[in-house]
């Protein structure tokens, strides 16, 4: 889930559907429904209020038509990768050290949640991996490596205060160079994208922020007893150098072991910059998979693809997608075994049907005659991709798909003439949840 700053979730977003009915309906970010309960297909909100205009009013709740050109350019907005943000969002995720920089099993849930996010926030998502190089043990194991004599604790102050020896401070960047190499090898392997790079010593040349943090007496219990930052301001070392703009966010992805840290930098932030906008994506944990040699759990869970017959196109599946699938089929607040894969086989199957029937389709037809059950449907995407972010929750957006998908599936003839757009919708979305699809069965989409 996300925690944010400010006690609440909102992203400032623009589609033309938002941007109509805020302007037409006066909506202002409600829970937004597309629902048959009380008429033959109106759109509504989930809470009563008589506070909209050009709606009818049922049983207490506003039910409102919209024009279908109004729906259709909000699906071509999403279609032709339209961006919902004007500012700058930041995700930064960051769980490995220089001394084990390759990531174990159990990481590969944090890096797909990263891929994932930047996917859907779109074209203005940057993203960072932060190398944790100022850790004690990585200090400690950096100055084995060179036969320094000087202890990892000794060197984290030096390296804090911008004052580490020039020699040593090469040393510690070439060190901290190869684990970047090693990382990105491992990265390019999972077939997952390559973020920028943050090495976290480099945010201490900006000695000014460090000693806002270090001689403010506000922060004295946040020091260690030799007068270092603990990693609360750490943490807000991070925040602080990324967010320069009031409008841009932050959002880092942290283990949900984590909550009491999360907690505390709110607080400590809340208390001088309250307009910062930071977040914290908080996901549960994956048991058993402590393993980092991905060569021996790559072959494990290639195993149980096969055990399982997972197919997708008539191919086995490969094990870095079925990790993707896993991630986009679980809610980040559900904790993954590794040890008991067999709780998620329905689900995987059921992930497969869907990147099957959308691959294999062989229509293009787009024949718009009125509105209908699946275009307002649809209509909704924006809604819901923003909320999915807004939630940091990448499955609320898949069970959206889900639910697009039954609709067509279970109206084939009465949709035949949307077949094209339906497509090129679902070819989209997917490639929004970080899983393209091949790119040559998405057809043109003419308006």
């Amino acid at each position: 889930m996300i925690y944010a700053s400010k006690g609440n979730r909102y992203l400032s977003y623009s589609t033309p559907l938002i941007d109509y009915i805020r302007k037409n309906n006066l909506y202002i970010n409600e829970n937004l429904i597309y629902t048959k309960k009380y008429s033959n297909g109106t759109f509504s909100i989930t809470n009563p209020t008589n506070k909209y205009k050009n709606c009818e009013l049922i049983n207490g709740y506003p039910h409102f038509i919209l024009p279908i050109d109004i729906i259709l350019d909000e699906i071509y907005f999403f279609i032709n990768d339209g961006s919902m943000y004007s500012n700058n969002i930041f995700v930064r995720y960051g769980d490995s050290h220089p001394h084990k920089s390759v990531p174990k099993l159990s990481q590969m849930r944090n890096l797909i949640l990263d891929n994932t996010l930047v996917s859907m926030i779109g074209q203005n998502a940057r993203n960072f991996f932060a190398l944790g190089d100022i850790s004690i043990k990585s200090l400690n194991q950096f100055s084995k490596k060179y036969n320094l004599n000087v202890s990892g604790e000794q060197l984290f102050i030096d390296v804090v205060n911008d004052n580490l020896d020039e020699i040593i401070k090469y040393d510690l960047n070439q060190y901290n160079l190869h684990a970047i190499d090693r990382l990105k090898e491992f990265l390019n392997t999972m077939k997952l994208n390559e973020s920028d790079f943050i090495i976290e010593s480099k945010l201490y040349k900006n000695q000014e922020l460090y000693h806002r943090f270090k001689d403010n007496p506000k922060y004295k219990d946040e020091l260690k007893k030799n007068g270092e930052l603990k990693y609360t301001l750490q943490e807000m070392m991070f925040i602080y150098s990324f967010l320069t703009n009031e409008s841009d966010v932050l959002i880092s992805i942290i283990g949900a072991n984590q909550s009491d840290h999360i907690k505390k930098v709110n607080q400590l932030v809340n208390t001088e910059k309250p307009k910062l906008d930071f977040r914290f994506l908080s996901y549960e944990m994956c048991r058993n998979g402590d393993d980092n040699n991905y060569e021996n759990w790559s072959l494990q869970i290639q195993d149980f693809i096969r055990m399982n017959k997972f197919i997708q196109d008539g191919n086995e599946m490969d094990y870095r997608d079925f990790l993707k699938a896993l991630i986009i089929v679980n809610s980040n607040d559900v904790i993954v075994d590794f040890c008991n894969l067999n709780k998620y086989v329905n689900h995987i199957k059921e992930f497969n049907h869907l990147v099957d029937a959308i691959s294999k389709h062989d229509s293009i037809s787009i024949e718009i005659n009125d509105i209908n059950d699946l275009l307002c449907k649809m209509s909704l995407v924006g809604y819901n991709l923003n909320r999915a972010i807004e939630m940091g929750n990448q499955n609320m957006f898949y069970k959206y798909l889900l639910g697009i998908a039954n609709e067509y599936e279970q109206n084939r003839e009465k949709y035949k003439g949307l077949s094209g757009l339906y497509y090129n919708f679902m070819v989209e979305a997917m490639k929004r949840l970080n899983y393209p699809i091949d790119d040559s069965c998405k057809r043109r989409v003419l308006k």
